[in-house]
């Protein structure tokens, strides 16, 4: 890990402004980046699990994930994992990742998925290397990836 220690915990409203930053550094192009009302809508949501990875000083990176009653099974839908780019590849991404599934697994979803661009990939490897795999044809710039939860 570099020598970075932090914990994962849920977002709270004071987390905003650091939350905000995150998402314009690390999404410039983005056309429309989440604010911090998209933030706080989904931190106050009862269907959404909002984590950081942070210290008493600092946030690393942050995910949204927000669970779904499908037709046919229960699922989390990764809506956002990003990372102060000063801290990418100390595995903050995959802990993020793998804690926000946990936790999406112990409210009974039994998969999860996520929307990544074709041309993340590092982001795309690091999926992968978790057991998601594409699940369209790959055509538009946005792919999607799945992961299906093994639950006894």
């Amino acid at each position: 890990m570099n020598g970075v220690y932090y914990w994962i915990r849920p977002a709270k409203t004071e987390d905003l402004d650091a939350i905000v930053k995150i998402e314009k550094k690390e999404f410039p192009s983005k056309s429309n980046p989440w604010d911090a009302n998209h933030f706080k809508y989904y931190i106050k949501n009862p269907h959404a699990i909002v984590l950081v990875a942070a210290n008493e000083k600092i946030i690393f990176g942050k995910t949204v994930g927000m669970i779904y009653n499908g037709h046919v099974k229960k699922g989390l839908q990764i809506l956002d994992l990003s990372i102060n780019r000063k801290f990418k590849r100390c595995g903050i991404g995959t802990e993020l990742l793998e804690f926000v599934e946990l936790l999406g697994e112990h409210f009974g979803c039994e998969y999860s998925a996520l929307n990544v661009t074709w041309d993340n990939k590092p982001a795309i490897k690091m999926y992968e290397r978790l057991g998601y795999r594409f699940v369209d044809n790959g055509k538009d710039e946005i792919r999607r990836m799945k992961k299906e939860f093994y639950i006894n």
